[in-house]
């Protein structure tokens, strides 16, 4: 059945996240109904044992890298279904959006990141400071709490407010989830609105061009234990799922961090794990911190403290080891500003500013590729 087709129903442009080989469009509707991307006439959608499902204002798919590359744009598609019916469901007018994608070029001689943590469900600020680029910007990075929490679907949304105005659709994003996302009635739905792996987790790697990254999360920033959590979190069975993730990590290297052509390696987390509060966790980080050694990242990027701060490599040894990759922390929401982090990839490595909001660089640091 032909439908008449509009961009009403459209909330946001879509985020392109990126995830292992693939990216993860995730876009979002004023209404329930079913929705998908389509490349080249090719239709990707997310079906449930070859079912469609009809309630969902928040879809989501995933593609190979390459097809979206290659393609260079690509449509969001939607109908609303207003009745989901045995037979005969009520549904509407079909929605469809095209998008330029613009193709992460690590070749090129200045490759730009911006680095945003802890918005804490403020737009604006974030915004700006992320417009550092401007039309220069290449990839996005999300490091966590960008919602204040997952109580309402509103605080949820502040992903793609962001990745709206910053992106438009247009660039890739790199996203890993924080600590307050954890909390609230939309947590255990957080997976719905994020990137995830093919095997679901909120922990993964990625590659971009010459770039390998690892996305870790750390779940909540206190133990499972701890009154004012209520007994909902279940974080430690979690971080030991996480530790043989990173483990098979390594044993998997020449097809991760040494695979043909990765020139920088990346490790994010939105909680640093080199330092004295995470101690409820002492073994699990410890492990995490021998086994980003041997990763043997460029550097770290964190968020969490509300600061932008460069860390030299060995600085802290709170468990009897330290992290010999630079580190930095690149979020900070404090007053009438905001501070982000612009990263600049070129031939000597990483050319690292801290800015705000009025895209001032109030700090600048030089960090080198690690020797191989």
């Amino acid at each position: 059945m032909s439908r008449a087709v509009t961009e009403d129903l459209f909330l946001y442009d879509p985020a392109v996240f990126a995830v292992e080989n693939d990216y993860c469009i995730i876009f979002n509707t004023l209404v329930n109904g079913i929705g998908w991307v389509e490349v080249n006439g090719e239709k990707f959608i997310t079906d449930y044992n070859g079912t469609l499902a009809t309630d969902k204002t928040v879809h989501k798919a995933k593609l190979p890298m390459r097809i979206l590359d290659d393609a260079g744009s690509y449509d969001v598609v939607f109908f609303p279904v207003y009745a989901h019916k045995a037979v005969f469901s009520a549904t509407g007018a079909e929605q469809r959006k095209t998008y330029s994608f613009k193709k992460p070029d690590t070749n090129k001689s200045r490759f730009n990141l911006y680095h945003i943590s802890d918005t804490h469900s403020a737009v604006k600020n974030p915004v700006d400071a992320a417009s550092y680029f401007g039309d220069d910007l290449d990839l996005l990075i999300m490091n966590g709490d960008i919602p204040n929490h997952s109580c309402s679907i509103n605080d949820v949304m502040t992903i793609f407010k962001i990745s709206s105005e910053v992106t438009h659709g247009n660039l890739p994003i790199v996203f890993t989830r924080g600590n307050h996302d954890t909390r609230g009635v939309f947590a255990a739905h957080f997976p719905d609105y994020t990137p995830t792996s093919n095997m679901g987790n909120s922990y993964y790697t990625f590659r971009i061009g010459k770039i390998w990254g690892m996305v870790l999360d750390c779940g909540e920033d206190k133990g499972d234990d701890r009154e004012n959590l209520a007994g909902i979190g279940n974080f430690t069975p979690f971080r030991k799922r996480e530790t043989e993730f990173i483990r098979s990590v390594i044993e998997n290297r020449q097809n991760e961090f040494e695979a043909e052509g990765i020139e920088n390696r990346i490790v994010l987390s939105h909680i640093r794990i080199d330092i004295h509060h995470n101690e409820f966790e002492f073994d699990t980080y410890k492990e995490w911190l021998e086994l980003i050694n041997e990763i043997n990242p460029d550097v770290v990027l964190y968020g969490h403290e509300h600061t932008v701060k460069y860390i030299e490599p060995e600085s802290e040894n709170i468990f009897g080891v330290s992290l010999k990759a630079p580190s930095l922390i690149g979020g900070d929401p404090k007053g009438d500003d905001y501070k982000g982090l612009a990263i600049t990839l070129d031939g000597e490595g990483y050319l690292v500013r801290f800015t705000n909001k009025n895209n001032e660089i109030l700090e600048e640091h030089r960090i080198n590729k690690s020797k191989r």
